[in-house]
């Protein structure tokens, strides 16, 4: 299965921010360089280092607007905290974009977390329970499936019982 190392705090806003319950979670990864186009069901890897360069104010935007609906003392995390140097989820893919060649991004249009120039549209998250101990790399990279079926399968039954609730 392709798997995508994404930087800390960045990983855990696509699948920590979802297993939490907290709302408007990064439903966009973005990209600098070029990057195949893909679509379907993806691993998200936390990488074992920080983002040290990136947009602050998409971040300061979210943490406004999730205000008291978070869990006490859920920001400013502690980086050996949380879940990473691992596979943490799974995510579906949508859609890959060059946002400068699209007119209409639909439901991710109004996303916060918009910056380019491409883009990985994520439609449903997955988060696992356990972070899966693997070691990341850049790009998209194959991971075997029987390392993570299990979590997989947990994952998607808890989001079915979710939707049912």
């Amino acid at each position: 299965m392709k798997c995508l190392t994404i930087m800390e705090p960045f990983a855990w806003l696509i699948v920590d921010a979802v297993r939490l319950g907290i709302p408007n979670p990064k439903n966009i990864e973005n990209r600098k360089r070029s990057f195949p186009s893909f679509s379907g069901q993806l691993l998200i890897h936390s990488a074992k280092d920080e983002a040290k360069r990136y947009s602050q104010t998409p971040l300061e935007e979210w943490l406004d607007t999730v205000g008291e609906k978070a869990p006490p003392g859920f920001w400013p995390y502690d980086l050996d905290s949380i879940r990473n140097r691992g596979i943490i989820g799974m995510v579906y893919v949508s859609a890959t974009v060059i946002i400068s060649e699209v007119d209409d991004l639909g439901p991710w249009r109004n996303s916060r977390w918009i910056e380019g120039p491409i883009c990985l549209l994520i439609d449903e998250v997955y988060p696992f329970d356990e972070h899966i101990p693997y070691r990341g790399q850049q790009g998209l990279f194959d991971v075997p499936d029987h390392l993570v079926a299990d979590a997989i399968e947990l994952a998607m039954e808890r989001r079915a019982i979710q939707k049912n609730q």
